[in-house]
């Protein structure tokens, strides 16, 4: 399950080293060469800058329905030159600068004792939106309470998507 923030003001997630060792960094161009709307399903072309450089990447080409969890996209590996001439033709696409860090802590005091971790991936798109999303792999009843630098919740609301995000700007 995940949940979707805006970033609460006056916190600088980078700077948050409460609970977290590193962030891995990595800047992405998304392309959506599927949308359907009628149907909710998205078929979208994740390149990041790094794999652009390097000819022997393997690019990921992911179709899915809205709603479906992310583990169970249909993924299809490309050649680079393949995702290149798709991104070029892709006529929904942005940046953005992806952070993902990984949550662990297991409360002395917790009434359920169940350990919490979770993935936090935090999202700064080149029109200058910001959204932090927070992945847990347990029950919902126990989703963890997120990080401090995370504010309103965004989770229902579809401009808040990468594709909103994305179609918007």
């Amino acid at each position: 399950m995940k949940r979707v923030f805006l970033p609460s003001n006056g916190i600088d997630f980078l700077q948050d080293k409460t609970h977290y060792n590193t962030w891995i960094r990595r800047e992405i161009e998304e392309g959506y060469l599927l949308i359907d709307d009628t149907q909710n399903r998205t078929m979208r072309l994740l390149l990041t800058r790094a794999n652009r450089k390097n000819k022997n990447a393997t690019p990921e080409l992911q179709y899915r329905y809205k709603g479906q969890p992310h583990e169970h996209q249909n993924r299809y590996d490309l050649r680079m030159y393949q995702a290149k001439e798709l991104m070029e033709s892709s006529p929904t696409k942005g940046w953005y600068t992806e952070y993902e860090s990984f949550y662990h802590h297991n409360p002395a005091n917790s009434l359920t004792n169940v350990p919490r971790a979770f993935t936090v991936i935090v999202r700064v798109f080149d029109c200058g939106i910001t959204t932090i999303t927070v992945r847990w792999m347990g029950d919902a009843k126990y989703f963890p309470t997120p990080p401090d630098y995370c504010g309103v919740e965004v989770t229902d609301d579809d401009n808040f998507t990468n594709l909103g995000i994305i179609r918007r700007h």
